[in-house]
């Protein structure tokens, strides 16, 4: 979603795959297979990290990689004016972004509560994974609309923020979704929300970074406070229903939060393990995107951008009507000769004039 609307279909590909078989499974051995950070007596600090569900090797693998992807294919044409001042792209359609939230929404709940994998020996982790998923999303949902109203006058009840925040709420729960108290986790939901809010106008108007579908503070900023949430918020006795070996052979003092008599050993490895996972990251993908960046292969081209992806790349349109008589579409199909989908090169020249940037790939694939 970071590099939505002008990446190549052969680059989503490619470090899908990358990151499917090197990138993340290093992250899921350490966090949850054995490795340094696996919870339990023998880990970093005598505890490991407390990672539920995953705020680090799947929400902030994807966030770190979705922000570097993004500042290094540039930003979509127009977003920034000659002052490199963000000029405003809504999307399309607010109801099927609310379709698509809800649908996440749901599925949420398998995410967190089957993490517990097991409703027989594990049936109320399960549960309470459940109802604080469920309570994160909403606080975290009105959170980001009544913050965002107080924020940006002119944008008042803004269904798209209240969208986002609900996913910041889900992300910042997911990490301690089964070991957190019911009031905890309204106030992570919360929190969650006016991050991202606050996180959103910093990649954007700060780092420059044009993040279509706010996957980089959603997943990335939100993550990495799902997990320090968890190192102030875990209580000892949820704690030990996930960990027998933590119940039997560890110190409480090691795996409670700060707020429960911690001693700030939990706190500290999740801080290392949010740390390692953007270094671990950024060390891999980055190289990788310059790379295809380098190559031509990474973005599609300005007559491809401006007919859209789906026409342009995929062979038809989600909007017929819209571009029956369209120019661009046609100027483009006489370009390519009719052949197929398959955009020219374009100069990096042409890209400076366009607005991405002087940096900004030559795309194609000639």
């Amino acid at each position: 979603g970071a590099v939505a609307e002008r990446a190549t279909f052969e680059a989503y590909l490619s470090y899908s795959f990358f990151l499917s078989i090197w990138v993340y499974p290093v992250i899921v051995h350490w966090v949850w297979g054995g490795g340094w950070l696996t919870l339990g007596p023998n880990s970093f600090r005598g505890v490991g990290a407390l990672d539920f569900a995953g705020d680090g090797p799947v929400h902030m693998i994807g966030g770190v990689a979705g922000a570097i992807g993004s500042k290094l294919i540039g930003p979509r044409i127009g977003r920034f004016d000659s002052d490199r001042k963000p000029v405003q792209m809504p999307g399309h359609s607010s109801p099927l972004a609310f379709l698509g939230t809800f649908i996440l929404w749901v599925g949420w709940f398998g995410f967190n509560s089957g993490s517990a994998l097991s409703l027989i020996k594990s049936g109320l982790v399960a549960e309470r994974a459940a109802v604080n998923t469920l309570l994160s999303s909403a606080t975290g949902g009105l959170g980001a609309l009544f913050f965002n109203t107080w924020l940006r006058p002119g944008r008042e009840w803004d269904i798209n923020s209240a969208l986002n925040g609900t996913l910041a709420g889900l992300v910042a729960i997911t990490a301690s979704c089964p070991v957190v108290e019911s009031w905890a986790a309204l106030i992570i939901g919360l929190l969650g929300g006016i991050l991202y809010i606050l996180a959103s106008d910093f990649t954007l108007n700060r780092l420059g970074i044009d993040d279509p579908l706010d996957a980089t503070p959603v997943h990335m900023f939100t993550g990495f406070f799902g997990l320090i949430a968890t190192g102030f918020f875990a209580r000892t006795e949820f704690v030990q229903d996930i960990s027998s070996d933590l119940a039997e052979f560890g110190n409480p003092a090691d795996y409670s939060g700060v707020f429960y008599q911690g001693n700030g050993n939990l706190l500290l490895a999740n801080f290392v393990e949010a740390i390692v996972i953007i270094v671990w990251v950024s060390v891999f993908i980055g190289p990788y995107f310059f790379f295809l960046r380098k190559m031509g292969w990474f973005r599609i081209s300005i007559a491809a951008e401006h007919l859209g992806i789906d026409e342009s790349s995929h062979g038809g349109t989600a909007y017929p009507e819209v571009y029956a008589d369209d120019q661009v579409a046609k100027d483009f199909k006489t370009e390519a000769g009719q052949s197929g989908p398959q955009p020219k090169a374009t100069p990096t020249a042409t890209y400076a004039n366009a607005g991405i940037g002087s940096d900004a790939p030559a795309a194609g694939h000639d």
